[in-house]
């Protein structure tokens, strides 16, 4: 996986070859996010691939979107780990793009300020390939906010005693972990991807033990630059 670069401000982190052009063009109107008092969601399995980072009050957006994208239409999930804010919404890559990092707007609104000021890796971003509606198979790498530390996914892992995250061929399995937050409803694992995954589609496993037993795997498409 190469070096990535921020396309809104220098030293946030890089996609140094890609080249940061039009942003994505929001489809769905008007913009959809519901806040709730309690979980709205129970979560999905793979509720984001992303930046461990800290979401910021600009509700800074990014993403990573390959050239054979290119006038796709892509789905922008949003949830809080507790589950009380949640935004599903579309958008579609222009036809000329040619791949590389590109913003992904995000509008202002009176509920989208519960996401401002919250820890590390409590908003996931699930930016997949298809409509909202169709099953997801293919993932783009997101930035939320100021971008910390290595990619992973964000997982729900349904109360299982352990999750274990398998990259294409390899027979050799990548233990998650907890993810280090307090209340976890709509996701509770996160899978750290090495630093050297490969550049490009990659194929991807998981596997969740539960009850002592292996549970039929998920298996996804992770684009990374």
């Amino acid at each position: 996986m190469q070096t990535v670069m921020s396309c809104l401000a220098a030293g946030a982190i890089g996609l140094a070859s890609a080249v940061c052009a039009e942003d994505l063009q929001l489809a769905t109107d008007p913009f959809n996010e519901t806040v709730s008092d309690t979980a709205l969601i129970a979560g999905q399995f793979i509720a984001g691939l992303q930046f461990s980072s800290a979401p910021s009050e600009e509700l800074a957006l990014q993403a990573y979107i390959p050239a054979a994208w290119q006038s796709e239409i892509l789905c922008a999930r949003v949830i809080t780990v507790e589950g009380q804010y949640l935004a599903a919404n579309e958008y579609t890559v222009p036809a000329s793009w040619a791949g590389g990092m590109t913003g992904v707007p995000y509008p202002k609104s009176t509920l989208n300020a519960a996401l401002a000021g919250r820890p590390r890796d409590s908003v996931s971003v699930r930016l997949s390939r298809g409509a909202c509606e169709t099953r997801v198979t293919d993932v783009a790498l997101t930035v939320w906010g100021e971008a910390q530390s290595a990619p992973g996914l964000l997982v729900n892992g349904f109360q299982a005693e352990q999750v274990y995250l398998y990259l294409g061929d390899s027979i050799t399995p990548i233990a998650c972990e907890p993810a280090p937050l307090e209340t976890r409803i709509a996701y509770d694992t996160l899978c750290p991807l090495p630093p050297d995954t490969s550049s490009g589609p990659v194929d991807v496993s998981l596997l969740r033990i539960v009850d002592g037993e292996a549970a039929p795997r998920e298996e996804i498409t992770l684009w990374l630059p």
